[in-house]
């Protein structure tokens, strides 16, 4: 049948970006038309190194996937792995994560994800975050962050146990949360 009458649609348009779309509105970069019809509701998603949380729960949903699409049986990722992804930075986010497993998903050997099976980059942690060329401020600022959401991320964001654990008081922790920007998620008091 051609294409002579008119068929009403309900359309919902899904649109992502990790650029600063008010900002590049401002800067004239980004259509103002298009903004408004696409900004009705915004999501944001903090990046994965925000939410180490997280990191744990995707990983084992992507060995489950892969297992499944590879027809392999990986059992498990070994606590030294684990400990790699909680330390590493993600700037790929999780997209970087899932191609990081299904590496170590191809790659491995037997029923378990090794370190040696991750890529180079990963073992590198914060070497480009933290060096030389920054200032002393800077760098220390960036160490307080990754050492406090490690050892909250330890205790499952529990703020009294991480107080305990490194040996300071609770309400000097939460101040440190609050002025390092760490997000907890969803944390347990």
């Amino acid at each position: 049948m051609a294409g002579t009458q008119t068929i009403k649609v309900d359309t919902r348009i899904i649109a992502a970006t990790n650029r600063d779309l008010s900002k590049a509105l401002e800067e004239k970069k980004f259509r103002e038309d298009l903004f408004f019809r696409l900004n009705v509701i915004s999501i944001t998603v903090p990046p994965l190194r925000n939410r180490k949380e997280d990191i744990p729960v995707l990983a084992s949903y992507f060995l489950q996937k892969f297992n499944q699409e590879m027809k392999r049986k990986m059992l498990s990722i070994e606590s030294g792995t684990s400990e790699i992804f909680l330390t590493y930075h993600w700037p790929g986010n999780i997209r970087e994560l899932q191609n990081v497993l299904e590496r170590a998903v191809v790659l491995a050997p037997s029923d378990t994800i090794t370190p040696d099976l991750l890529p180079p980059q990963l073992s590198q942690k914060t070497k480009e975050e933290i060096s030389p060329g920054i200032p002393l401020e800077e760098a220390l600022k960036k160490f307080k962050r990754e050492f406090i959401s490690q050892a909250l991320s330890l205790t499952k964001n529990n703020q009294s146990q991480t107080a305990k654990f490194l040996k300071i008081q609770r309400t000097y922790l939460n101040r440190l949360i609050k002025e390092l920007g760490i997000n907890l998620g969803s944390a347990k008091v």
